[in-house]
């Protein structure tokens, strides 16, 4: 006998606390059905051709436009529950995360400036590190190719062992210096100073030239367009300079 038998209870269903999923009344469903053939039957006509077929798509359309407003509401009432549980966490969450975020950013600023500086300070010591190394190798050069203009075999392989090693100590010295801090604990993951890049406008000619094909910028720039042809009156649209004004006519 099992654990659950003894105590007396079954176990709860799989995923019962799990809400319902969203589910589209049946009736709107038909609608949808009902109004996708219609449109197939329509356009199976291929035309409109006289008054009648034209009133009688008139009704179809304000039935068609129903039904979507029917959908659309319904989709609503039954998306708020999850944008309003949405929208309370988020509020509840926003400001603390803010908070952390700045705290972060603030001790971040701090740690910046200190590598900085430790960086900058290090990279002095390096600079000197380097050019001690470079005045022993010169010197162990030097050497080596004295004792071979005299003849000093045993003198010229110690000079140049010593040359040798002087350039290892120079290459090493060369090595760029790294800013970063480890953790006190050890628990903490090392913060390192990094190099972040970014571009702002500095010549706006030049910048929009460079971007003038990119389709993101097209996009924007038409948009921008058709609003303000939009906000012009009926009797005095024009496209602003650079654009083509296309009119059409639809039904709607």
């Amino acid at each position: 006998m099992t654990t659950t038998e003894q105590a007396g209870f079954d176990l709860p269903p799989r995923d019962h606390n799990n809400p319902p999923g969203p589910v589209v009344p049946e009736t709107l469903i038909a609608k949808v059905q009902d109004h996708t053939d219609a449109a197939g039957a329509w356009l199976d006509l291929k035309a409109i051709t006289d008054k009648d077929q034209a009133e009688k798509a008139t009704d179809f359309v304000t039935g068609a436009r129903k039904v979507w407003a029917d959908l659309e509401a319904e989709r609503k009432a039954q998306k708020k529950p999850h944008d309003d549980a949405g929208k309370a966490v988020q509020d509840l969450f926003t400001p603390l995360l803010a908070k952390v975020k700045a705290a972060t950013d603030k001790v971040l600023d701090l740690q910046s400036k200190w590598m900085q500086a430790e960086r900058d300070r290090e990279e002095a010591l390096r600079k000197e590190r380097e050019a001690e190394a470079k005045r022993v190798a010169d010197e162990a050069e030097k050497r080596a190719q004295e004792a071979e203009a005299r003849n000093d075999i045993s003198g010229m392989i110690d000079a140049q062992g010593q040359a040798k090693a002087a350039a290892k100590e120079v290459k090493a010295a060369a090595a760029p210096v790294k800013a970063q801090s480890g953790s006190s604990t050890g628990a903490g993951r090392t913060v390192s100073l990094r190099t972040y890049y970014s571009c702002v406008v500095d010549k706006r000619g030049p910048a929009l030239s460079h971007y003038r094909d990119h389709p993101e910028v097209l996009e924007l720039i038409e948009r921008l367009a058709n609003a303000e042809v939009r906000a012009q009156p009926k009797d005095a649209k024009s496209a602003p300079p650079g654009f083509r004004l296309i009119k059409e006519e639809k039904a709607a």
